[in-house]
């Protein structure tokens, strides 16, 4: 895994929550709009006669798949904060955090910071470059976490 691989588990990470937010929502709403059926209608009998019983399942097998996720963004979260406050050079610390942990644009840390993209560019390659001499041997032959 590369160094930019292992910084991008939270950005990966933090999409696919927001995508599991997104259809457990939409689940949820599948399950307010089912109806029973009232006493007067006959009703036939089919192979799932519970499916509001079934939507209930797998919600909550949703809201668990949900929480695990969200308690590895959170130790990815920390365990990568932590490495970036080990380097020693202030604006790689910066651009690291914001880039990676904050996951702001370019743009938007260029104005923060009072430099240029172009500059901005440039210290986040060193700042790779330090990161990976310092950490590297932890994560470089590692799966990359967030594929499974």
């Amino acid at each position: 895994m590369t160094t930019k691989d292992y910084l991008s588990q939270i950005r990966i990470l933090s999409a696919k929550i927001d995508h599991l937010k997104m259809e457990r929502d939409q689940l949820r709403s599948a399950m307010y709009s089912i109806r029973s059926p009232s006493d007067g209608e006959k009703v036939q009998s089919s192979q799932d006669p519970d499916k509001l019983g079934v939507i209930m399942g797998r919600l909550d097998d949703m809201e668990i798949n949900l929480a695990n996720h969200i308690c590895e963004l959170f130790d990815i979260r920390i365990r990568i904060i932590n490495q970036i406050h080990e380097l020693n050079n202030i604006s790689h610390v910066q651009i690291l955090y914001k880039r990676h942990v904050e996951l702001k644009s370019w743009r938007k840390i260029s104005e923060e910071l009072n430099f240029s993209i172009r500059n901005v560019h440039y210290l986040h390659g060193h700042a790779l470059q330090a990161f990976s001499e310092k950490f590297s041997d932890e994560y470089s032959d590692k799966l990359f976490t967030c594929f499974h």
